[in-house]
């Protein structure tokens, strides 16, 4: 069965936390940037590591 072309995966990090207003408006220019190219596929994440506490953070790799 024939496929169509496949979409190209876009990941975005965002050191802070998505709530602000500085963070949200980066992410709102790089979405308005990539949305004019057909074919991405767009993930976001914001990593906000200052929210939670270093040992928390540190539990996966002990």
């Amino acid at each position: 069965m024939p496929r169509g072309p496949q979409k190209i995966p876009i990941l975005s990090f965002h050191s802070y936390p998505s709530g602000l207003t500085w963070a949200e408006g980066q992410d709102l220019g790089i979405q308005e940037i990539l949305k004019v190219r057909p074919g991405l596929e767009i993930f976001i994440e914001y990593l906000a590591s200052k929210r939670i506490p270093l040992h928390e953070i540190m539990k996966p790799f002990a």
